[in-house]
């Protein structure tokens, strides 16, 4: 009986494994702010042609679902413009997909930082630190994300 109960003590289940990361969910919510926001008007800078190219070759990649050498071409992209919002949130949104969730959120914020902090980027960046914040548990940060998500929302032009 003795050796029955240790021999049982033995056998310890497995540690649970942790639910699989809803990346493909998180990064439809982020696209899905963005669309919500692209009537606002959205001033972009003039891009050197190697920039667009680079950018072109990431979105090219991501398609692919290879999302290292999207990280890659990203990476080469930032070191050409390195304060260019879009640059910094297709970076967060890469850093989701690789799960690099910390260096996301991080990006995410730099690119706020770096934008207009009105429209479709705007919401984007915020939606993106509201996914995170939500992954992390964070009730407080949900909420302040979703604040901040609110005052991306700038109202129309009434014309008559």
């Amino acid at each position: 009986m003795l050796v029955v109960s240790m021999l049982s003590a033995c056998t310890a289940t497995p540690p649970r494994q942790a639910a699989p990361v809803p990346v493909g969910d998180m990064l439809a919510a982020i696209h899905a702010a963005g669309r919500s926001e692209e009537s606002v008007l959205s001033i972009m800078p003039l891009r050197p042609a190697s920039l667009t190219l680079l950018l072109q070759q990431a979105r090219s990649q991501t398609i692919r679902g290879n999302a290292r050498a999207a990280a890659e071409a990203l990476g080469r992209a930032h070191a050409v413009a390195p304060d260019d919002p879009e640059v910094l949130q297709l970076q967060a949104e890469n850093a989701i997909r690789l799960h690099e969730f910390a260096r996301a959120e991080t990006l995410a914020r730099q690119s706020w930082s770096a934008g207009s902090k009105v429209g479709a980027l705007c919401a984007r960046n915020w939606q993106t630190v509201y996914q995170l914040r939500r992954l992390a548990g964070d009730a407080s940060g949900m909420a302040a994300a979703e604040r901040a998500q609110a005052e991306c929302h700038k109202p129309g032009i009434k014309r008559m």
